[in-house]
C-alpha cells in the first residue's frame, strides 16, 4: 500500500484527538481544584462579612447619635433602631425627628438579620448595637458589637 500526503494527515487526525478518558480525567481536575479554592475562600467570605459588620455598626452608631442630638435623647429599647427610619409612635417621643437611615435594610446584618439594639447597654457602653453573627443566637462568641 502506498502512503500518500492523504493518507498521513488522516493518520496524524485520528491520533490526536483526546480520549474520553482523558476529557474525564482532566475535568476531575479542574473540579478538584475549584472545590479547594471555595474551601480556601469560605474564611475570605466571613473576614468580609465581619468586616461589613463593623461597618455598619460605625455608621449606626453615628446615626444614634445624632438622633439624640435631634431628639433631645437615645431612642428607648422598645424604639429601637427603627426609630432611625420610621418616626416613633410609642413614648418618649422625639423633640425633633428626621430619618439617619435610608431605610430598614440599612440595618440589616450580612446574615439578614436585624442589628440588635439595647439601651443601656450591657457591656459598658450607653447602649450596645450588635449582630447576632452567623448562628443568629444572641450571647454567643460569633456575636460583633460596638463594645
Amino acid at each position: 500500500m502506498k502512503l500518500t500526503s492523504l493518507n498521513i494527515n488522516r493518520h496524524r487526525r485520528s491520533n490526536a484527538a483526546f480520549t474520553l478518558i482523558e476529557m474525564v480525567l482532566v475535568l476531575a481536575i479542574i473540579a478538584l481544584l475549584v472545590g479547594a479554592g471555595v474551601m480556601k475562600l469560605t474564611g475570605v467570605m466571613d473576614a468580609g462579612k465581619e468586616g461589613a459588620v463593623k461597618a455598619d455598626i460605625t455608621a449606626i452608631t453615628s446615626a444614634l447619635r445624632l438622633y439624640a442630638m435631634k431628639a433631645g435623647r437615645m431612642p428607648s429599647q422598645e424604639q429601637g433602631l427603627r426609630a432611625l427610619v420610621e418616626r416613633p409612635t410609642t413614648a418618649p417621643m422625639p423633640k425633633s425627628w428626621a430619618p439617619q437611615m435610608k431605610d430598614l435594610d440599612s440595618l440589616m446584618d450580612p446574615w439578614d438579620n436585624m442589628y440588635q439594639y439595647r439601651n443601656p447597654g450591657l457591656k459598658g457602653s450607653e447602649f450596645d448595637v450588635y449582630s447576632l453573627g452567623g448562628d443568629r443566637t444572641d450571647g454567643t462568641e460569633d456575636d460583633i458589637g460596638n463594645w
